[in-house]
């Protein structure tokens, strides 16, 4: 494999998806290539650490404003060369003003760029006619993380599907921290009786995640007598919703823990992975519970229905309300052991077959090499 310098360019790495498959990505990548990720922003101490596997670290923050991103990253591009310039959350806009300069260039730079939600959800109006310019003019790749994605890609857009590549993401097999043995120990004196059945909830609090659902459906439940923890985690991104989720937590058996760097720790000692999110595009955090062997609980958002096979490795809802959502919680309760055991040897299978890292890895590489991925559809 001839040996590339690829440069990641992102607004943070600040711990959401898009940012941790990135560094998943980056790090993978580094074992056979020089690799750099470059950040739009000085880093904060809330950042994700990068590994010490040699991926180097960027920035072209400008304390005049964004707009300045542009030239700091032409600078950037001209000085660093890279093979292949890789964008993430916006951050392939920023590079317009080079993308025009590398028309002209004898050894071109191959611009890609993934879409990690929805693209409507992904970029403002404004960008996505720079981003379209970019496309259309400047030879950017986009790809899609999920075939819904790729869809709409292409409504919103204006592309034929043979012009949008289908890469999934990819996770690195889960392993456990030195802390596991204090997170099993943690979880275990939260739960009432040796059968406690304990749930995770692995998301930013946000509107879109719609953790009030799952907090009112687990207050029912619990209500009713059931055996059963909630553990959350994940940053606050909206403080009001989680005012709101703090004041509805009537029961000492749902559990706020905010952000956590070892969340395959808790997932170890988990037995369902909740979701019930407005929409999504693939969620990371999902393939980490497939990974795990987790039988996930989710939403009927729109394409879910082509990561989880209901009632195969997975339970989906038949609407959003609470009611629906309790419907699904009550029939992974009463699962029989059996039956559980099948659905977490099915969540693992799907992981092996679909969202390995180096599955991920080797489909990005054919894309900077050139290589058709149109059949992966």
């Amino acid at each position: 494999m001839r040996k590339h310098k690829i440069l990641h360019i992102i607004p943070t790495l600040a711990f959401g998806g898009a940012e941790k498959i990135c560094i998943d990505l980056a790090g993978q990548q580094a074992k056979d290539n020089e690799v750099c990720i470059c950040t739009l922003r000085e880093r904060a101490n809330s950042w994700r650490v990068l590994p010490n596997n040699g991926i180097k670290e960027l920035t072209v923050a400008n304390s005049r404003g964004r707009i300045f991103c542009y030239w700091n990253v032409f600078k950037l591009l001209a000085k660093e060369r890279p093979d292949i310039v890789h964008g993430h959350v916006g951050g392939i806009i920023y590079t317009l003003l080079f993308g025009i300069f590398n028309l002209f260039r004898r050894k071109r730079i191959v611009f890609v760029y993934t879409f990690h939600t929805l693209p409507d959800k992904d970029l403002t109006p404004f960008h996505q006619k720079i981003l379209k310019r970019q496309i259309k003019y400047l030879g950017v790749v986009p790809v899609a993380i999920s075939a819904e994605i790729k869809e709409r890609i292409c409504d919103t857009y204006g592309l034929k599907p043979e012009k949008v590549r289908l890469v999934t993401n990819g996770v690195p097999l889960p392993v456990t921290t030195d802390d596991f043995a204090n997170v099993q120990s943690m979880v275990n004196s939260l739960k009432l009786t040796a059968n406690t059945v304990t749930y995770i909830h692995v998301a930013r609090i946000s509107a879109v995640k719609n953790q009030l659902l799952l907090v009112n459906a687990f207050n029912e439940i619990l209500r009713g007598g059931a055996d059963a923890v909630l553990i959350i985690i994940g940053e606050v991104q909206d403080q009001a919703i989680f005012n709101e989720i703090r004041n509805l937590i009537k029961d000492g058996r749902i559990h706020l823990l905010g952000v956590k760097s070892n969340v395959n720790d808790f997932m170890k000692c988990a037995d369902f992975l909740c979701f019930t999110s407005l929409y999504e595009g693939l969620p990371l955090a999902m393939i980490e519970g497939f990974a795990n062997g987790l039988v996930i609980l989710s939403t009927p958002f729109s394409g879910v229905g082509r990561i989880i096979t209901n009632e195969q490795n997975g339970l989906i809802a038949t609407g959003f309300n609470t009611e629906q959502y309790i419907e699904i919680i009550k029939k992974s309760m009463e699962l029989h052991d059996d039956v559980y055991n099948t659905m977490s040897t099915n969540a693992q299978r799907t992981y092996e077959n679909l969202y390995t890292l180096d599955i991920c890895v080797n489909n990005y590489l054919q894309i900077y090499e050139g290589r058709n991925l149109y059949n992966m559809d």
